[in-house]
């Protein structure tokens, strides 16, 4: 918590976040109190707008809107394309950081989330080769796995495994080329990933797919 007096009055101002704080130095703001002190509505004019906007909806910024415009601005959202420039600017923004697993965790449930609401459920790429290998496994070991083309890949937690067995708690993976590194060693990804789901009671099964069978 930042805190600086007002150049004005002198009271004193707490800023949650040091950019604000920084800002406020920069360019030498006074308190609100001041901004709403040398604000001058004249009174007719005051009470103009307070009837005009008597019945309709309050935001806790202070800005009113008709239930048309409210309307208006939920449908310009819905199934919005950032532009490039403003994905290269979050993707820059981001680099360097260093998230927790749980972070990691919000920020997937919140992508797959938002996902949903804009197109329905999510059905991930998956490898029909990958999916035979599942099945045949499955009858050879007594293994009944849920999968893309058998009721569809299960979300556990922000992750759609290749196949799963509910009933007996097991994950079938069918790894392929990109879940290694140069050294043949699953990537970091992967085994966060298989890490989470024995920590929620699955037992993980995993092949390695060969493009040629």
């Amino acid at each position: 918590m930042e805190k600086r007096n007002c150049p004005r009055c002198n009271n004193e101002i707490e800023y949650k976040r040091r950019s604000y704080y920084l800002k406020a130095v920069r360019n030498n703001t006074v308190c609100r109190k001041c901004v709403n002190s040398i604000r001058t509505i004249p009174n007719d004019m005051g009470e103009k707008i307070s009837k005009s906007n008597m019945g309709k909806p309050k935001f806790p910024n202070g800005r009113i809107f008709t239930n048309e415009h409210c309307e208006n601005i939920r449908q310009s959202k819905i199934g919005t394309v950032q532009s490039e420039e403003s994905n290269k600017k979050r993707s820059n923004a981001l680099k360097g950081r260093i998230f927790s697993d749980d972070t990691i965790k919000k920020m997937r449930l919140s992508a797959i989330k938002r996902i949903e609401s804009q197109c329905g459920q999510i059905h991930p790429n998956y490898n029909p080769d990958a999916c035979k290998i599942i099945d045949e496994y499955g009858k050879k070991h007594n293994f009944e796995f849920q999968h893309a083309e058998n009721g569809g890949e299960v979300n556990i937690g922000g992750y759609f495994p290749d196949g799963i067995d509910i009933q007996k708690k097991t994950i079938i993976e069918i790894d392929e080329n990109h879940h290694f590194n140069i050294d043949g060693t699953y990537t970091q990804r992967d085994m966060k990933r298989q890490k989470y789901f024995e920590n929620k009671g699955y037992d993980v099964i995993r092949i390695k797919f060969n493009g040629d069978k």
